[in-house]
């Protein structure tokens, strides 16, 4: 958005010293934000008002002529291409020196083909003023010489561009004499009543408005001007409109976009020319109904959008363009002038659904003030009759409003103020600030104040206490307030360690086991509880279930990814997956359903489960128990695998161990029990592991506990020996460890081995013990005795035969 700084001073008074950075920096800190502010005459420095004194043929040019011009001080020559001039016109002349941003050259003292040109007489188009380049730019004759030639265009101004982002929410800065109402605020000066001369009804046409929508249309204000002159504008409005690159089209229309840039009140002139009965009806369009607009693009039209119907036909699409039918031509000379305020949405969405953002629909979509309509049509009205002063008004002055002008009025109180502003605000600052915008202050006791919000600012942008806030400290100046840190505690944030177990857990899983994730849902069927051997009177049930076969949430997490992977054990030989989600337990109390209730919801655990499936593997059950146990390493944790009846009908009845960690079961690592891998008609085996994160984040510490490497060397010696086909690994190591002695290290399996040459019902098994002393280098004959030691217990305790 463009401002013009001549423009807002016929309403203001700015200080004579105020610079450019100044009224930059001011207007950014305190109103809205400023993209750049251009000095208009910067690109017309050095060019001036010339006349025309002699006019010679070029000697070696055909198509250049030889000119002499008076400066008002001295005459100068200047060699033109030019056909329009002639002697006695006063025209641009851009002096030595000049540099004209439009061409992108300096003009400097040269030889034109054997004659001397001192300057150049300027086209519109290399002044960068207009895009006629068919002569040079004609001046009145009365100028003076030597002026400025911005002097004489009036663009010896400063055009402020506004940055359109920083007042979607201030409709009335929108137009030059809103923003001229934050610059008097802002420097503490009078603001010029808007004076308008008020509407008299005439005779001859009869006009009616019929709104067919009250909410969307809020007002409509129309009047019919007869006996118009279509013509060029004044000069003043063509030079203010120019300042902000608005082209000037005729007087009617110019005077229409003068009073919207003025105002920020859009209005439209329709041609009615012939017509003595006029029926204005503001209405939904009908759908796919085709309209031409301005510019001659053609629309098909929705039942969302709302259109100005004048005796049937449709003129325009509301507050967005008017229709080309009903433009202003030359030969027109009655015309309907209207002035409305539509509801911001309808015409936010119309807009937006034809890409028409005009000038009309970015005012109306910001919730313009209802009560300018008619002071809009007043101003138009007075500037088209000072181009056209025997034009008149033939028609009633119609008014259609269905808004109501009510105050707002906010309570706030000093203390307030000062509280959230963060500094000492003064009453009389207060009221000053307060009252230079606009708003109504009354004064209660000491320290209250009742805010009246004016219509300008009514339109869902001032609306409480806060908003009063932000307009005392804005112009009281950011600038002024001393920062503070807040006076709060801050408190260590209570740390998720489920949350941060389950990341670190989706990164060992997928990326160090090559597991893909997956994310069932948390209900399972009744038929799939049978398949499973389980009884579905443990489950929780639920009343309102997302589908048939879905009526109960889950124990576990393993069944139901089980059964969703069964088709992915067709297609691939081996593959992992895991899943971290909660499940329910309806034996075990959970949170309360509702705050202090007593009421307990059912137990919602967040676990952790893995599967592993192997085609052709005998030893599914112990990678995935390997897994679990590198894992819950990792996570610092020491498990234990142990033994324990289970009455778990879909768990392997021999290859099954509970995971142990601080003395309590927190999980389990099995193979699928190959009835229910029958049942589920998969051929391999599936390597089990399912584990409750909750518990286990209970005790998980981010602490990490360093150990210095280890100062001695160690000594790894190797038994092998032939027992039981049913003996447990646990039961070896529980064994081997029995000794209690400080010095063996670790403990690991080498191998197993079960064959014709070891035995019926025996395998041989090979195990690596490490010995490491401490505090000193352990010599081979002490690791030898105390492994003689353990060879000796194997064999009495486990009926081991050493090999």
């Amino acid at each position: 958005m463009l401002i013009s700084k001549n423009w807002i001073s016929k309403f203001v008074t700015l200080p004579k010293s105020l610079t450019r950075q100044q009224l930059d920096d001011d207007i950014t800190a305190r109103c809205v934000e400023v993209e750049e502010i251009k000095d208009l005459s910067e690109s017309l420095k050095g060019v001036i008002v010339a006349k025309i004194l002699e006019i010679s043929k070029h000697s070696n040019a055909d198509k250049l002529q030889v000119t002499k011009v008076d400066t008002g001080k001295e005459i100068l020559q200047v060699v033109c291409g030019a056909k329009n001039i002639a002697v006695g016109q006063h025209v641009p002349l851009a002096t030595v020196g000049t540099f004209l941003p439009a061409m992108g050259v300096e003009i400097a003292k040269r030889d034109v083909r054997g004659v001397e040109s001192c300057g150049m007489l300027c086209a519109g188009d290399e002044l960068g003023l207009s895009s006629d380049h068919e002569g040079i730019m004609l001046l009145d004759t009365t100028t003076k010489l030597g002026t400025p030639l911005a002097d004489v265009l009036g663009l010896n101004d400063w055009v402020i561009e506004v940055s359109n982002t920083s007042v979607t929410h201030r409709g009335d800065m929108w137009g030059h004499y809103g923003f001229a109402r934050e610059i008097a605020a802002l420097y503490k000066t009078k603001l010029a009543t808007y004076k308008t001369t008020p509407l008299k009804a005439g005779k001859g046409v009869g006009l009616t408005v019929n709104k067919k929508d009250k909410k969307s249309i809020v007002r409509y204000s129309a009047v019919v001007l007869d006996n118009v002159v279509i013509t060029s504008s004044p000069a003043w409005v063509v030079e203010a409109l120019r300042s902000i690159g608005v082209a000037s089209i005729n007087n009617v229309v110019d005077a229409s976009n003068y009073v919207m840039y003025e105002l920020g009140q859009p209005t439209h002139a329709f041609d009615v020319t012939g017509a003595d009965k006029i029926n204005v009806e503001v209405a939904r369009a009908r759908n796919e109904e085709e309209f031409e607009v301005l510019g001659g693009k053609k629309l098909v039209l929705t039942d969302k959008d709302f259109v100005i119907k004048i005796n049937g036909v449709t003129s325009a699409l509301a507050g967005v363009i008017g229709g080309q039918a009903s433009s202003v031509k030359e030969t027109t000379n009655r015309i309907l002038l209207e002035s409305a305020n539509f509801e911001h949405a309808t015409i936010r969405q119309t807009a937006s659904r034809y890409s028409l953002r005009t000038d009309a629909a970015m005012r109306f979509e910001k919730s313009l003030d209802p009560s300018m309509t008619v002071t809009a049509l007043e101003r138009v009205v007075e500037i088209i009759k000072e181009t056209s002063p025997q034009a008149k008004i033939v028609s009633p002055v119609v008014d259609d409003s269905s808004y109501k002008q009510s105050a707002l009025v906010i309570p706030v109180t000093l203390e307030y103020l000062q509280s959230y502003i963060g500094a000492p605000v003064k009453d009389k600052e207060v009221t000053s600030i307060l009252t230079s915008l606009g708003f109504g202050v009354k004064q209660g006791k000491k320290g209250e104040y009742k805010v009246s919000v004016p219509s300008w600012r009514a339109t869902k942008d001032v609306t409480m206490k806060q908003d009063i806030v932000e307009e005392v400290a804005r112009m009281y100046g950011y600038d002024k307030i001393t920062p503070t840190l807040p006076s709060i505690q801050v408190h260590r944030p209570h740390v998720d360690h489920v949350a941060s177990l389950s990341r670190k857990l989706r990164e060992m899983l997928a990326f160090g086991f090559d597991a893909h994730e997956t994310n069932t849902i948390s209900f399972i069927g009744e038929k799939t509880v049978q398949i499973f051997g389980e009884n579905p009177q443990h489950f929780v049930r639920v009343t309102n279930p997302v589908a048939i076969g879905l009526e109960l949430c889950r124990r576990e997490i393993l069944p139901g990814m089980i059964s969703e992977s069964v088709v992915n054990t067709y297609n691939h030989d081996a593959f992992g997956l895991f899943e971290i989600a909660k499940v329910f337990r309806k034996e075990e109390a959970g949170d309360e359903e509702i705050l202090d209730s007593g009421v307990r919801l059912p137990a919602q655990d967040v676990h952790v489960a893995y599967m592993r499936y192997e085609k052709d593997s005998d030893s599914v059950f112990g990678h995935t128990k390997n897994i679990a146990d590198i894992i819950l390493h990792r996570l610092h944790f020491t498990p234990t695998f142990v033994v324990l009846p289970t009455q778990t009908s879909w768990l392997h009845p021999t290859r099954t161990r509970y995971i142990k960690i601080e003395n309590e079961v927190i999980g389990v690592v099995s193979e699928l029990h190959p009835d229910v891998a029958a049942k589920l008609k998969i051929k391999g085996r599936v390597g089990l592991c399912e584990f409750n994160l909750s518990k286990i984040a209970k005790w998980y510490s981010d602490d990490r506990l360093f150990k210095p490497i280890p100062r001695f060397p160690s000594i790894a010696l190797d038994i092998s020996m032939i027992v039981d086909q049913t003996l447990l690994w646990e039961t070896i190591v529980e064994i081997a460890q029995s000794t209690t002695d400080a010095r063996i290290e670790n403990i690991e399996l080498l191998d197993i081995f079960t064959g014709e040459k070891i035995g019926d019902k025996k395998k041989s098994v090979a195990l690596r013990i490490t010995y490491r002393d401490a505090e000193k280098t352990l010599e081979l004959a002490d690791a030898q005795k105390l492994h003689e030691a353990i060879k000796a217990k194997l064999v009495k305790e486990l009926g081991a035969v050493i090999r």
